[in-house]
């Protein structure tokens, strides 16, 4: 935990001052700045480079407990900040409740200040492979339950509710994990329930709200909290707390219009 009593050597802080200003940067880019998500639809042949047998793997184990293949995009922003094209599968459950994304994230071969954010920023390889599962209530909230343990270094907003396993779970305990979760969720309130995601046009008027309602939270809150911070840059935080935070506040202060 930082001591804010501490001294502070100026010449570390403006040695780390550029990278402070990038990681600002990055940050915004990645979490704040796209004002919608948008997906091109494709065909995986498109794609040699990822790795075509999770996918199918991935697709038959959801297939077993009742989930149908609904379609394969691309996640444009996701192309954009990974520096390959990315390929989406979306399965729907037997249900029409429950839409499940297979996903091959990766980064661009880091380099420079790339390797240093990667190495800052989740600390995860530099690909990885990940099924997610969500439900939409009728309370305009979100549960999301996936396979990517402790990596998520950032929160979400409060409608938002994730459960995250660690990535040597099973599908179907995937998929009766997030079923429990969405069971106890309806439960403990009254006359809410879950609503259907049947087709690609619900599933993506469902992902462009969580999408809004991540980018208004991080607005919110200035882009990112002090505690995420510490925990991604660790030692460094002290030197590059106050310009990382400051930055964000004025990209956001720039580029004031908020998501629908």
């Amino acid at each position: 935990m930082f001591d804010e009593n501490l001294p502070l050597d100026p010449n570390k802080l403006a040695l780390h001052r550029p990278t402070a200003l990038k990681i600002a940067q990055e940050i915004f880019r990645r979490f704040i700045a796209p004002p919608e998500q948008h997906y091109l639809h494709v065909r995986p042949k498109e794609f040699r480079h990822v790795d075509i047998g999770f996918y199918n793997d991935a697709s038959r184990q959801l297939n077993l407990v009742g989930f149908r293949h609904q379609v394969d995009v691309e996640p444009v922003h996701e192309t954009q900040i990974s520096g390959r094209r990315s390929l989406l599968r979306v399965m729907i459950s037997r249900d029409n409740r429950t839409s499940a994304s297979i996903l091959e994230t990766g980064v661009r071969e880091p380099r420079g200040f790339a390797e240093r954010w990667r190495k800052l920023l989740g600390r995860w390889p530099k690909t990885r492979q990940i099924v997610e599962l969500h439900s939409v209530l009728n309370d305009g909230s979100f549960l999301i339950t996936d396979n990517v343990g402790s990596t998520h270094m950032f929160r979400e907003p409060p409608k938002i509710r994730r459960l995250s396993l660690p990535s040597y779970t099973p599908l179907n305990h995937l998929v009766a994990a997030h079923t429990d979760q969405v069971k106890v969720y309806i439960a403990t309130r009254q006359g809410v329930a879950s609503t259907s995601v049947g087709t690609w046009e619900a599933d993506l008027r469902a992902r462009n709200d969580m999408h809004n309602l991540r980018v208004r939270y991080r607005r919110e809150i200035g882009g990112i909290a002090p505690d995420e911070l510490e925990k991604i840059t660790q030692d460094a935080y002290p030197y590059v707390r106050d310009t990382v935070l400051g930055e964000l506040r004025q990209l956001i202060a720039e580029h004031h219009t908020p998501p629908r």
